[in-house]
């Protein structure tokens, strides 16, 4: 049941303690109000649990998406080198969500100009492809490299499971891809190594 906060000095310094963690994107009301919403006996693994999460403000999640892209393109100089970005899971979900966000990173966006710069490709359509249904893609769109897309990739089961599902495995194999990554702002170290991928 939602209770009154009670304040302590020690209460007050763990909440300021937050306040970085959270890069001061909420005021410590903010927080106080939030812990009211549970009992007393659970504010103390609220605050603990607020000591290990993670907030990541749009602008630094555009920055590393921008840093990753760029680290993927260095394997692939010529900007005519056609990539699929594939979000993978099912439409709608944070995968697909981050599409948008991707395409405007700086990465993205110069790649595409330069590309467009140098190829007989029609100006008016994305030379890299963002899709979903990669089956729509064939041999004569000529995939150097496939991006596994997501925002947050946790144990990588999610991840795993997609990619090693005997179309996609199939699809790959046809289009003589070279080089397959997985993006993600966030991999736990839980999902460490992909072995046997």
């Amino acid at each position: 049941m939602p209770h009154e906060f009670q304040w302590s000095k020690g209460k007050v310094k763990k909440i300021e303690l937050l306040l970085p963690r959270l890069k001061y994107s909420v005021y410590p009301t903010s927080i106080v109000q939030w812990l009211e919403n549970f009992e007393k006996d659970e504010v103390e693994h609220m605050i603990d649990l607020l000591r290990v999460f993670e907030y990541i403000p749009f602008n630094e999640f555009m920055f590393r998406l921008d840093i990753l892209l760029k680290v993927i393109f260095k394997q692939f100089p010529n900007p005519e080198d056609r990539i699929l970005i594939y979000p993978y899971g099912k439409v709608g979900k944070s995968g697909t969500l981050v599409t948008y966000p991707l395409r405007n990173t700086g990465a993205f966006k110069k790649r595409e100009s330069d590309a467009k710069k140098m190829s007989k490709f029609s100006k008016n359509l994305d030379y890299n492809i963002i899709t979903h249904d990669y089956e729509k893609i064939s041999i004569l769109d000529d995939v150097k490299c496939v991006i596994f897309l997501d925002d947050f990739v946790g144990s990588g089961d999610t991840f795993i499971k997609e990619y090693r599902k005997p179309g996609i495995k199939k699809w790959l194999k046809e289009m003589n891809v070279s080089k397959v990554f997985l993006l993600a702002s966030i991999i736990m170290e839980s999902a460490g190594y992909f072995g046997g991928t």
